[in-house]
């Protein structure tokens, strides 16, 4: 986490890989609320294959519009799930070098990204649900792209998650659904 901080402090971009729900975002989230006195100055966009650069560019309009207002505070921009979509090109640009189409980004975002592992599944593959029949015949356990080369210098891997814990994670998911709806 230390290291995370100096980089987000020092403005070098921060890409965090790991699997679904080992913490990835709930980390950034605390620590943008240590670091700013409890004021939320994350902004989280939620990446999917769905995004366009056409798309992605209004985003990065708006937050640098945004990030103009906040004069000497800090805008955590963290795009979650960044290598599921098909505009990693643009997004390499964004954090390599701080502009989007080739205009500049106001120097008081901080970009930060998280990322899933581009890996293979292990052992036989699952059919269940309502899925058309090729959606479980991919070989990845995410449908991710392979981050450019350029970007690996900035990721940290947050590792794997082991059975036990995910199913702790299901179960907080389970009980906090519970607790809210007073069921």
């Amino acid at each position: 986490m230390v290291l995370l901080v100096d980089r987000i402090i020092a403005n070098v971009p921060v890409i965090i890989m790991g699997d679904t729900g080992c913490g990835k975002t709930a980390l950034i989230k605390k620590l943008n609320q240590i670091l700013n006195n409890g004021e939320n100055t994350l902004e989280i966009v939620n990446i999917h294959p769905g995004i366009t650069d056409d798309k992605l560019c209004k985003i990065m309009e708006d937050v640098d519009k945004k990030a103009k207002n906040m004069k000497d505070k800090e805008l955590w921009l963290f795009f979650d799930e960044m290598n599921t979509c098909l505009s990693l090109s643009l997004l390499t640009e964004i954090f390599i070098n701080r502009t989007c189409n080739g205009k500049k980004l106001c120097d008081n975002i901080r970009l930060i990204g998280a990322c899933n592992p581009y890996r293979k599944r292990q052992g036989t593959k699952e059919k269940c649900g309502l899925s058309r029949s090729d959606d479980n015949e991919n070989e990845l356990v995410y449908l991710v792209q392979p981050l450019p080369q350029s970007l690996l210098y900035y990721v940290f891997s947050f590792g794997s998650i082991n059975e036990e814990d995910e199913k702790k994670y299901i179960h907080s998911i389970i009980e906090k659904f519970i607790n809210e709806r007073n069921i």
